[in-house]
């Protein structure tokens, strides 16, 4: 039985090439039999994957988180996946560096900026050269596309409800900041907290944090227990926003589905079965700490004590859990998305907020990034 896990760098790549999406005439592959797939995946894979209705029963669907069923394997009334893990995007920071300053966590992007420069420039004073205040992810790929609609949201530029960039004004204002970020507002680089992340992944974020060379971490929950095989002090807080806006964390979450293509169908339908039974959510819960979606694995006294922190963050009054335009877009997803992350990854290197003001411009031209827009733009 083969089956699929997909690095980040690969998104789709594999999979488009196993389960021909786009190219006619190509006989789809059958050298796997299940596949993990990110929730922005679903729309986009969902005719290349059977139903898996008629091989859960009621009780087994409903074991699961509503919202998750609904939003996040559930396409045209047919269950095309089961959830595995949930996942969304919030701040891991350095406590140490922080009590050192007397610093708490930041509430807003300004002081995530205050305390990041100056942290930085403590830890270079003393011959810690490679420090940066905030690492994120800025390569070109879709953890762009995330961070950057996280900026928008939580500056009031992104409507949750219907998964459109509602306001490019915001949009302007929220790429620049971040271009600040990465290169400096001067030849002297004031403001600059992110020096070298527009080429960073997960990984190489990670890396960063992990070896101690980051004040400031935006990641995904799903990341908790590698950070806390680490060496580094850290604990976690929701995303920062702008003053008097909600703040926001971007969802993430893979499910386990099976391709029609598949040799062992039955056989990959009781392995996942298996995988995302109560049982080994709450052993992956403990062990590693993610996020289950089932309620009552969530409930149980050892995964609310292990995963405290993490619920902490995501029951926090003032945090908005947004999605991306995935469910809207379906098959029209991955050019969007990509033609949004090329938008913002150019504005990184701009030299000017005016030339961030061109580059969004363009975006709201281009008929790829318009379908993140709202029509109202």
């Amino acid at each position: 039985m083969g089956v699929y896990n997909p690095k980040q760098e690969e998104r789709l790549t594999r999979l488009k090439e196993a389960l021909p999406l786009s190219s006619v005439g190509l006989k789809p592959s059958d050298e796997y039999d299940i596949v993990m797939i990110d929730i922005v995946w679903v729309g986009e894979l969902a005719a290349h994957l059977i139903d898996l209705t008629p091989y859960f029963n009621e009780e087994e669907i409903k074991e699961h988180q509503p919202r998750t069923i609904n939003n996040n394997t559930t396409v045209d009334g047919k269950l095309v996946a089961i959830p595995w893990f949930d996942d969304f995007g919030l701040l891991y920071y350095r406590k140490d560096l922080l009590n050192a300053h007397g610093f708490g966590p930041p509430d807003t992007w300004e002081q995530l900026e205050e305390m990041a420069a100056k942290i930085q420039q403590t830890q270079r004073d003393k011959g810690h050269r490679d420090f940066i205040g905030f690492a994120w992810q800025g390569a070109a790929y879709e953890g762009l596309t995330c961070n950057a609609l996280e900026w928008i949201a939580s500056r009031g530029g992104y409507d949750p409800g219907t998964n459109h960039i509602s306001d490019l004004q915001i949009v302007v204002e929220a790429l620049d900041r971040a271009r600040v970020w990465s290169q400096g507002s001067d030849a002297k680089g004031s403001g600059r907290i992110s020096l070298g992340v527009v080429d960073d992944k997960e990984e190489e974020s990670l890396s960063r944090f992990n070896s101690g060379d980051a004040a400031f971490l935006r990641m995904w929950s799903s990341a908790f227990a590698r950070l806390k095989q680490a060496k580094v002090p850290f604990d976690v807080a929701p995303l920062p926003s702008a003053k008097d806006h909600k703040r926001v964390g971007m969802v993430g979450g893979w499910q386990l589905a099976v391709p029609k293509y598949s040799r062992h169908p039955y056989v990959a339908v009781e392995f996942i079965r298996y995988l995302t039974s109560p049982e080994v959510q709450s052993w992956r819960a403990l062990k590693s700490t993610f996020l289950p979606t089932i309620d009552r694995v969530a409930n149980e006294p050892e995964v609310q004590k292990q995963l405290s922190s993490l619920y902490k963050v995501r029951s926090n009054p003032q945090l908005t859990m947004i999605t991306r335009p995935s469910s809207r877009l379906g098959l029209n997803y991955d050019e969007a998305s990509e033609c949004f992350r090329r938008v913002v990854h150019r504005a990184l290197y701009a030299d000017s907020k005016q030339q961030v003001q061109q580059e969004v411009s363009n975006m709201a031209q281009d008929p790829h990034c318009q379908k993140f827009l709202s029509q109202h733009q």
